[in-house]
């Protein structure tokens, strides 16, 4: 199984239209990476929580889900941060 492959093809599906620029970033800055791969897992997590039937899985889901959401909307603001271009990196986002 190669994760980056996993990982790459999970982001551009979650974030349909912008796969060019996704590519770009996850082959350029291993913080994006850092930060796909750990929205790969916590949806892998989310998914092996939705197929248990314990006692705790459903506040497991909520949580995962919850991280989910934060961590796709922290892929957002890094695309939307890209599209601007060099001028934002210029506001003190060096990672962007």
């Amino acid at each position: 199984m190669d994760v980056d492959r996993d990982t790459l093809s999970l982001i551009r599906t979650s974030f349909a239209g912008r796969e060019r620029l996704i590519e770009c970033a996850f082959g350029e800055n291993p913080s994006f990476q850092t930060l796909c791969e750990d929205y790969r897992q916590c949806n892998e997590a989310l998914q092996r929580f939705k197929q248990l039937e314990a006692f705790e899985a459903p506040s497991r889901q909520q949580e995962y889900a919850d991280l989910l959401v934060d961590l796709g909307s922290e892929i957002q603001n890094w695309l939307e941060a890209m599209e601007v271009g060099p001028s934002y990196s210029s506001q003190g986002t060096e990672d962007f």
